[in-house]
């Protein structure tokens, strides 16, 4: 079951300015352009929306989807601030039901990681592909084994803004193939007292190899694998995998 992040869900934002998201959307809008790729855009995943706004702005008609009921209201209110008409939708991927097709799929920032088999892996992709028209793509990252073992590790983070404090605790099950984070979130009360909110979810593991499996049983081949950091062929010491893929045209 994919992690709803409800204690994170207000201050995701602050911890994730590090992460360039403007660099990604414009990667996948080269990668749409480069393949003629025109058409609605599922943001799968899309947490607070902020891909999901970035992809808009670059002229793509968007669709956002996720599970926690917090973040999307987070997205909402940030769509209706930009005056962005984008439809956004509280659904499990495992069980994505949209009401018509998309050209595009992109699901980013590890949101793939959190499916805790094979199977569920399996059954989210299926319903990307479902949905997906004929040689549309389907674009997304997922973290490796090397960066759950190596890096997550059984570190601990700790994020201060001077405001609002960020504990982050992983814990890492080689046997079981998953990192188990935690996180407390400590916010100011009126008071001078802080407020504590914690969560508990977890990312699990899967091979390069697994992955190009099951994209090729829920009828999808690959154009693309890379290193997400260099966009060179992955190595063994790769955190993060970019994977592009299109949606077979059936005989």
């Amino acid at each position: 079951m994919p992690s709803s992040y409800g204690a994170v869900s207000g201050v995701y934002d602050r911890y994730t300015k590090n992460v360039d998201y403007k660099r990604y959307s414009k990667l996948i809008a080269k990668t749409l352009k480069e393949n003629n790729i025109e058409g609605i855009v599922l943001d799968a995943g899309c947490g607070t929306g902020t891909m999901t706004l970035l992809l808009a702005k670059l002229g793509f008609d968007m669709i956002g989807a996720d599970v926690s009921e917090e973040m999307l209201a987070i997205a909402s209110e940030k769509a209706f601030l930009a005056k962005a008409e984008i439809p956004f939708l509280r659904q499990e991927l495992t069980k994505l039901d949209l009401y018509g097709t998309v050209k595009v799929v992109v699901s980013t920032l590890d949101t793939l990681n959190h499916l805790e088999s094979k199977a569920k892996l399996k059954a989210t992709i299926s319903r990307f592909s479902l949905f997906t028209e004929a040689e549309g793509l389907l674009i997304f990252d997922m973290n490796t084994p090397y960066k759950h073992k190596n890096v997550l590790a059984d570190n601990a983070f700790v994020f201060d803004d001077g405001e609002i404090m960020l504990v982050w605790q992983n814990e890492y099950d080689e046997k079981k193939r998953r990192v188990k984070i935690t996180t407390d979130v400590f916010s100011p009360e009126d008071d001078g007292l802080y407020a504590r909110e914690s969560d508990e979810f977890f990312e699990y593991d899967y091979e390069i190899k697994e992955v190009e499996e099951l994209l090729s049983e829920c009828g999808y081949a690959l154009l693309s694998k890379a290193d997400f950091d260099t966009l060179l062929p992955p190595t063994e010491k790769t955190e993060r995998v970019l994977f592009i893929a299109k949606k077979v045209v059936e005989a």
